[in-house]
């Protein structure tokens, strides 16, 4: 009789624990199943609603008592990302709309205010996008695959490593820089610099290269560098112009709390760029997380006409 009782206040336990974890367990599911639909729904109109009910449902549950601490490792086809300190983590994910067209998605939760902010897509109307610092209603997309915290004169600041699917035959990398403000996230930083240089060189990085390469941007902790394949004019499949990696390594060294170019960091010539993490295998027939691209083997004869009449406004720069 006493064995039966504390069973059923074993159980009684058990029930209300998973009541109260319910509301993010179980978006959690949802989350699961809509991402699923995001990356290899054949329709556009289905991976454009799923897209819509990620930015919309994510950040809800998000605001959320205690949902820091939820980490949503049974998604796998949104990149979750923290730094060093945990003090906050973004995640961000891929839309395919077609060929030659990407829109990516994007919320940062910060751990101790529990604040979140929505990111917004707006990189067809950044005009200088190795120049211009933006907020989160402007920022540059890209799924991010690695975060790397530094000291900056304003503050901590983090270098954020983000892949978009720029074009069909294109992808790019990027290195953003990440700093927090009161008034919320602020995109792009004047941390990057030549030589002797008296005035920033860039406020991020941005590589475009063949969709056929493998392109290696990351951050290495046993250089203590920023680290990347050198580019060199080369010919895509269909014989038109692009940047492929030549077997050589170029990097950022943080010295006095700026991010100063390295040239040529080896001396030896690879004859092909080594692959990093699979989640980032960018050949065509791939998709962002290395799995197989069904959308675009169903849509390879979509129309890859780029959309037109969209007004750009050029941005102020800072140094």
């Amino acid at each position: 009789m006493i064995k039966t009782i504390s069973s059923l206040v074993f159980a009684l336990l058990l029930s209300n624990l998973l009541v109260a974890q319910s509301p993010i367990a179980t978006y959690e599911l949802e989350l699961k199943e809509t991402s699923t639909t995001l990356l290899t729904d054949s329709l556009l109109d289905h991976r454009v609603k799923a897209h819509n009910e990620i930015k919309t449902g994510l950040s809800n549950v998000l605001k959320n008592e205690g949902s820091f601490a939820h980490p949503f490792d049974s998604i796998k086809h949104i990149s979750i990302q923290y730094p060093k300190d945990s003090s906050f983590r973004i995640f961000s994910w891929q839309l395919y709309q077609d060929l030659d067209h990407y829109l990516y998605g994007g919320i940062l939760q910060e751990k101790n205010t529990n604040r979140i902010t929505v990111l917004e897509d707006q990189r067809a109307e950044i005009l200088d996008p190795e120049f211009d610092v933006v907020n989160a209603s402007e920022w540059y997309g890209a799924v991010y695959y690695n975060i790397h915290d530094f000291d900056h004169k304003d503050g901590k600041a983090y270098l954020l490593f983000g892949l978009n699917s720029y074009k069909m035959l294109e992808n790019q990398k990027i290195v953003d820089v990440l700093t927090l403000t009161d008034k919320g996230p602020k995109f792009g930083a004047a941390v990057f610099f030549k030589p002797e240089g008296l005035k920033a060189e860039k406020r991020r990085l941005v590589y475009t290269y063949s969709a056929e390469a493998s392109f290696r941007l990351t951050f290495e902790p046993s250089l203590d560098l920023v680290i990347f394949d050198h580019l060199a004019p080369g010919r895509s499949i269909r014989g038109t112009s692009v940047w492929v990696p030549d077997g050589t390594y170029m990097g950022y060294k943080l010295i006095d709390q700026k991010w100063v170019y390295q040239e040529k960091l080896f001396h030896e010539v690879l004859s092909e760029a080594p692959i990093e993490v699979p989640v980032l295998n960018t050949r065509r027939n791939k998709d962002i997380f290395g799995e197989e691209q069904k959308v675009k083997n169903k849509l390879a004869k979509a129309s890859t006409e780029k959309g037109k009449g969209k007004k750009k406004r050029k941005k102020k720069k800072e140094d």
